[in-house]
């Protein structure tokens, strides 16, 4: 094992070009790359901060690592990540984030430097600056011992509206070389998370959000989901290479110059054999598709984009683009994603299309295979003994179908005697593995207590399923309300399946307290935000 050090800094949003406004390329990447392996194609996981992130520190696809935004967590016991296997070899951690949401979602995996190295005029209610992140690296760089122990730091900063970032970078790289870590012990890692979607485009104007109604995430053209990447490791030469890799490549390559092995298996490939000019690995590796995902596993709106060097696919699960279903771009001849090829005629490109199909079908059922495996053992461990005394149980359709059917296929598969009826609210009932009870589409207002024991009693349910995720359980208050009523035994639960909630409220007590370690040292801030959100509990 080679213990080098590891600095990794990511500038979020950052495209791989240079743009009139504050999301093109930065200049401190192209004179970093001068020194460096730049990857020229880098496909992101996700055009979305938190999945990009945990995908490439996992790499495995962000689709794999969670199913809904709001309930957001890196299962430590399931995935194996770089901080992980550094720390368990004996290296020292320091994470500097600078949002406050950041700080609390990704705690798991990246947890910030503790409160012992923040200078004296930091709070974690705030946002930190481009300038407040280097403020914090330097004061815990004066602070930590150096070199005893190998060190791995991970640096975000944002490059919006900020035309200093460029340089404020600079200066970060060149202060952890004032300190020792150079090129001869150090592993530097200078990229984005995700682009940004380009004004100049028609995809990339605001007007274009607001007559779809998407957010930046939802776009899938290059401008967004391709990175700036460059690597710099002891020994490596200055070169740019130009064969398509995806961000989940970054966890093992480090792995790979590290020479550490990995005992789980993770979807990523290490590009250090392409880097070193392997002819077979480079052929190998021209033949992957890279998958990017709009939305995680169970969330509506989701697109999903299947690229390799020559063209891209694009598959949009809900409609969101109306009747556009379909896209599939040669981004070779077509670097703008002008023209849609999808109904083209021609034969060689009909080809194409059906071998990108396949790949995507081919992805997704692996997706949901193992999203199944794992709920399937989550609901074993929670929730079996109860369950299988039971004949009659009905699932509420409050979160995403995919996720009602794949519950209905394990609760299923656990006790075939069981009936299990969904109460479907939302969707039309064709979309169900279940048996539907409603087959005509309701206003909510339709919804009654009488109408309710009237189901309740006709198929003798004994156990209701009730999903939702956080944040969303008082658009279904009214209809929690009348279970309770009828005194039904209800089970709360989040796309995790991690809890078991009898009361709405808790889950969101659950979640405002994830951000009370970082708030105890803040007695006005902290009674400010338990007052914001005991409001909104009882509100």
């Amino acid at each position: 094992m080679s213990k080098y050090n590891v600095l990794f800094i990511f500038v979020d949003s950052v495209r791989t070009y240079y743009s009139d406004d504050d999301r093109g390329r930065l200049k401190i990447m192209d004179e970093f790359s001068k020194d460096s392996v730049e990857c020229i194609n880098v496909v992101t996981s996700a055009p979305s901060t938190f999945m990009s992130i945990s995908a490439m520190m996992s790499g495995m696809p962000a689709y794999f690592l969670n199913r809904n935004y709001n309930d957001f967590i890196f299962n430590t016991n399931e995935f194996v990540s770089l901080p992980s296997v550094l720390k368990q070899n004996g290296y020292s951690l320091y994470n500097f984030w600078m949002a406050p949401i950041s700080r609390v979602t990704m705690n798991g995996l990246l947890p910030c430097v503790p409160r012992k190295y923040w200078p004296k005029n930091f709070k974690h209610a705030d946002w930190w600056s481009n300038s407040k992140i280097n403020e914090l690296v330097e004061n815990t760089l004066s602070l930590i011992e150096h070199h005893k122990t190998p060190s791995f730091f991970f640096v975000n900063y944002n490059c919006r509206e900020d035309e200093k970032t460029s340089d404020i970078v600079e200066s970060n790289i060149q202060l952890f070389r004032e300190y020792g870590y150079t090129k001869e012990n150090t592993i530097t890692i200078l990229c984005s998370d995700h682009g940004y979607p380009d004004p100049n485009k028609e995809t990339g104007n605001p007007s274009f959000y607001k007559l779809n109604n998407v957010g930046h995430d939802l776009v899938l053209t290059d401008d967004n989901i391709m990175i700036p990447f460059s690597i710099q490791y002891p020994g490596c030469d200055a070169l740019k290479v130009r064969s398509t890799f995806s961000t989940l490549d970054i966890f093992p390559t480090i792995m790979d110059i590290l020479s550490l092995g990995l005992d789980h298996q993770i979807h990523g490939k290490s590009m250090l054999p392409v880097i070193e000019n392997n002819h077979l690995a480079t052929k190998e590796n021209n033949k992957r598709f890279h998958r990017c995902d709009s939305r995680l596993a169970f969330q509506k709106g989701k697109g999903t984009a299947i690229r390799n060097n020559e063209f891209k696919y694009i598959y949009y699960h809900d409609n969101f683009f109306g009747d556009l279903k379909e896209e599939f771009f040669d981004i070779q001849n077509d670097k703008l994603e002008e023209v849609n090829l999808i109904d083209c005629s021609d034969e060689k490109t009909e080809v194409m299309i059906d071998i990108f199909r396949n790949e995507f079908k081919k992805s997704e059922e692996s997706a949901m295979s193992f999203q199944e495996s794992y709920l399937l053992k989550e609901f074993n461990k929670r929730y079996a003994d109860n369950f299988a005394r039971m004949e009659n149980v009905l699932i509420v359709d409050s979160a995403y179908f995919g996720f009602i059917n794949s519950l209905v296929r394990i609760m299923t598969t656990i006790n075939k005697k069981s009936n299990v009826f969904v109460l479907n609210l939302n969707e039309d009932s064709r979309l169900f593995d279940g048996k539907a009870l409603i087959e005509i589409n309701l206003d909510s207002n339709d919804i009654n207590e009488k109408y309710i024991s009237e189901i309740i009693n006709t198929k003798e349910i004994q156990l209701i399923f009730f999903p939702t995720s956080l944040g969303k359980e008082k658009d279904y208050q009214l209809l929690n309300d009348i279970f309770k009523r009828l005194d039904l035994e209800v089970l709360l639960i989040d796309y995790n399946l991690s809890e078991n909630k009898k009361i709405g409220f808790i889950q969101r007590v659950k979640k405002a307290l994830r951000d009370i370690p970082f708030l105890i040292y803040e007695p006005l801030n902290l009674f400010k935000f338990l007052f914001r959100k005991l409001l909104r509990v009882f509100s």
